[in-house]
């Protein structure tokens, strides 16, 4: 028995669904978009992301809609481990940049030992 039914056609993960509300101009629907802080965190997260391979918009959007929804509701406990790995993060790199302008400073210059 054949199917009278055409097949979905598949979404592109990497499409948003722009949703205006009623009565609202099209130019404001799509800069409310876009400039929803989840929407821009996961473009930017999915342009240096790319060492995890090819990270989704919408899967973006929706993990992050989440944690803010959490965050939003008392829920810091991902928002406190990320700042905490951050601080740790950023400080290693501050002390190898620190310490390699120490020693490049110091080959060229004796008077800054």
């Amino acid at each position: 028995m054949a199917s009278n039914h055409k097949p979905l056609k598949k979404r592109n993960p990497n499409q948003l669904p722009i949703v205006g509300k009623p009565g609202e101009a099209a130019s404001i629907t799509c800069a409310r978009v876009v400039l929803d802080p989840s929407v821009q965190a996961a473009v930017t997260l999915q342009g240096y992301g790319q060492t995890y391979g090819d990270l989704e918009l919408d899967g973006l959007v929706a993990s992050l809609k989440e944690q803010t929804r959490a965050c939003g509701e008392g829920d810091l406990g991902r928002a406190e481990a990320m700042l905490t790995a951050q601080a740790h993060t950023l400080d290693a790199i501050f002390n190898h940049l620190a310490q390699y302008a120490v020693t490049s400073n110091s080959a060229r210059s004796p008077s800054l030992r």
